[in-house]
């Protein structure tokens, strides 16, 4: 609502229906990035489940393997996470958000 109690549009960041609609490369890498690391985390979960629900599924080799996995999807995360607020400062993003926009103030 403006001043004037009116209902204005503003155009900025928000929600992307594409993936090229990513409007910075280091975001578009986080985002697969994190989505591997889902995927692996999903993976090891469903291991875990059929684990519970079947004897005999979980054998020292599953399990090694599934916290190799584990400590893949959290290193993935963090990487993820450590190349998100590079595209801060992309002239994509300034545009499609705003020149005020930074990273800690919104």
């Amino acid at each position: 609502m403006g001043s004037d109690g009116k209902l204005t549009m503003i155009m900025e960041c928000g929600r992307y229906t594409t993936f090229a609609d990513i409007p910075s490369v280091s975001w578009q890498i986080a985002t697969l990035i994190i989505g591997l690391c889902c995927g692996l985390c999903f993976l090891v979960a469903l291991t875990s489940v059929f684990g519970i629900c079947v004897k005999g599924i979980v054998i020292a080799t599953v399990a090694r393997s599934a916290g190799i996995l584990q400590m893949c999807s959290g290193l993935l995360m963090a990487a993820g996470v450590g190349i998100y607020p590079n595209g801060w400062d992309a002239p994509e993003v300034q545009q499609a958000c705003g020149f005020t926009s930074k990273s800690y103030s919104l």
